[in-house]
């Protein structure tokens, strides 16, 4: 009988140790199992986490294509439009200007210099009003117009350009002021030639002077009133401009001072009625000396008095240029040296 125990309780036994055997076979394969699935679901995602980033790398990719794309094609756009457009130089007058300029506002300002061609105020503000008008300049023939530096430039409050500028007349009573003047073309113009022409005559009652460089250093020669000179090229120096002439030396290209181009002036006056002869070109002392009628005398030049009135300069003074009082063998400065 405890044999038979023995043997039952070691089938029992037995039995229960293959029990927990195949129970932690099927716990081993069941882990073993989801720690499978686990890693197959991570390798997954990160497949699926790879896929996504290549194919958002590659749409980012494209967009940057399509945008260089289009910038190509707008900046290939714009230089065509900009190759085509006609350029506006620096003295050319703008279309939004009311009363016009004798410049278009530049990008960068640079100072120039300008004559008034006809009466014209100074004034304190842009927007002109008599209150702050400084003074009148009257007009005046071209070897004695007001000159004026333009040092900036500024529109009133309606919108017209004005020129700030500085008097630069040494014998003016405001020389050295500052203030406004128009823009309009018919008003003010450029002091210097900026163009080449093949000859120039000289305007300068004291004649002008040549010299070695654009400088106007080293004297050379001096040319007298009426002399004719030939061009080779124009020089800029700084604000101004210089002619060069055909022998390598350099004059003034002022326009108070030279007339581009031939200009004719009578060589001999015959008085009709009779003439005084004057110490100076205002006519305030006499020389002493009266011309009859019908006396021919010789002409060495031409000036103008204060007030702008034309006298022919001879032998020991000036006389009157009056038509009335004398008549020229030539119609005299294509109408008073107005021309510019």
């Amino acid at each position: 009988m405890q044999s038979e125990s023995i043997a039952q309780s070691k089938a029992s036994a037995a039995s229960l140790s293959a029990s927990i055997s195949s129970s932690q076979v099927v716990s081993t394969s069941q882990s073993l199992s989801a720690s499978a699935a686990v890693v197959a679901s991570q390798s997954l995602s990160r497949q699926q986490s790879q896929s996504q980033s290549r194919s958002r790398s590659v749409a980012i990719s494209l967009e940057l294509s399509q945008s260089i794309a289009q910038s190509e094609a707008q900046f290939s756009t714009a230089t065509s439009q900009s190759q085509n457009q006609v350029t506006r130089p620096i003295g050319a007058p703008t279309a939004s200007l009311k009363e016009g300029s004798a410049l278009a506002r530049p990008t960068r300002f640079k100072r120039f210099s300008v004559n008034s061609d006809k009466k014209i105020g100074l004034y304190r503000k842009p927007t002109f009003t008599k209150g702050n008008r400084i003074r009148w300049y009257a007009k005046q023939p071209r070897s004695r117009q007001p000159q004026f530096v333009v040092i900036g430039v500024t529109t009133s409050k309606h919108g017209v350009l004005r020129y700030r500028v500085k008097d630069v007349n040494h014998h003016s009573k405001t020389y050295g002021t500052t203030g406004y003047v128009t823009a309009r073309r018919a008003f003010v113009k450029r002091t210097y030639h900026v163009q080449r022409p093949q000859l120039i005559t000289v305007l300068n009652p004291q004649g002008i002077d040549s010299y070695r460089t654009a400088k106007l250093k080293g004297k050379v020669t001096h040319y007298r009133q009426g002399q004719q000179l030939k061009v080779q090229r124009v020089v800029k120096h700084h604000l101004t401009t210089r002619y060069q002439l055909t022998n390598g030396r350099y004059v003034t290209a002022n326009k108070q001072l030279v007339y581009a181009g031939r200009l004719k002036y009578p060589r001999r006056i015959t008085v009709r009625y009779g003439a005084n002869l004057y110490r100076d070109v205002n006519f305030h002392a006499r020389a002493g000396q009266h011309y009859v009628g019908h006396q021919t005398v010789r002409v060495l030049g031409w000036n103008y008095s204060d007030h702008g009135t034309l006298r022919y300069r001879i032998s020991g003074g000036y006389v009157t240029a009056n038509q009335r009082y004398v008549s020229a063998t030539t119609q005299h400065l294509l109408a008073g040296e107005r021309l510019l």
